[in-house]
């Protein structure tokens, strides 16, 4: 997330990791701050995360992301149940 967070042009982000070896991040672009440089933060996030890691990583001007929103989310499941589930009865 510290990552994310301290590249330069970026407003929001949402980061899915839709598998063990691959994440998607959407970034949304600060107003008038300069382009974000994408090349640089797959590069810091392979360093994080290892060289094998399937990281998408698109630039985009959504506007329809709330104040309230998952800037993380997991796709991973747990013995064959979503990664989120009810609390069992």
């Amino acid at each position: 997330m510290t990552v994310i967070q301290g590249t330069l042009g970026v407003s929001r982000y949402q980061a899915v990791q839709e598998s063990t070896n691959r994440v998607r991040i959407e970034l949304m672009r600060r107003g008038d701050e300069p382009n974000v440089s994408v090349d640089e933060l797959v590069g810091k996030c392979h360093g994080i995360l290892g060289e094998d890691m399937d990281i998408e990583v698109s630039v985009t001007d959504r506007r329809d992301l709330k104040a309230k929103f998952r800037p993380i989310i997991s796709m991973l499941t747990m013995a064959g149940e979503p990664r989120w589930t009810a609390p069992r009865s």
